[in-house]
């Protein structure tokens, strides 16, 4: 079931998950690069911190591996962007700033190079990216939103039904 919001102008806008299982490939990994950062973060309270060049590595491997998926997911529902109107790019422009401004007084108490605080930078990173990307209309939280900016005759394009198929 999804949480309807209503929004006229644009129906692929209008999902929001209520179920965890409803989450498109993209929220799901956005889920997962978040929390992979909080344990990073656990880890070092806890523990000894890793050094700030492993957890850096640790991030671009898990955003590499997501945008491989997630490029493949698109090939494989013939997934189109639609483009992004005015409203949509200065919306993403703004949380851009206001992300920026965020971290940069953050920085004044808990500084980027500490490798016990890194963790949370990276995970704001993320928050901001899926954010700005979200709003440009590139990524959907809902499996449904995304479905709806695919074509749904891409798999007969790539694989056409036999004739002794059933």
């Amino acid at each position: 079931m999804f949480v309807r919001v209503t929004r006229p102008n644009d129906p692929a806008e209008d999902w929001w998950p209520s179920d965890p299982a409803e989450f498109s490939h993209d929220g799901k990994f956005f889920m997962a690069f978040f929390g992979s950062m909080m344990a990073l973060m656990l880890i070092g309270f806890m523990f000894a911190p890793l050094r700030v060049e492993v957890q850096c590595v640790v991030a671009l491997v898990i955003l590499a591996v997501g945008l491989v998926l997630s490029t493949m997911r698109r090939r494989e529902v013939g997934w189109r962007w639609r483009g992004a109107e005015r409203k949509h790019v200065f919306k993403a422009l703004l949380y851009l700033v206001l992300i920026a401004v965020f971290a940069g007084l953050v920085m004044l108490l808990a500084p980027l190079s500490d490798p016990i605080t890194l963790p949370w930078y990276l995970g704001l990173f993320g928050i901001g990216l899926f954010t700005v990307l979200q709003q440009l209309r590139i990524v959907r939280f809902a499996e449904a939103a995304f479905l709806s900016e695919s074509d749904p005759h891409w798999r007969y394009t790539l694989n056409p039904p036999r004739d002794d198929a059933p």
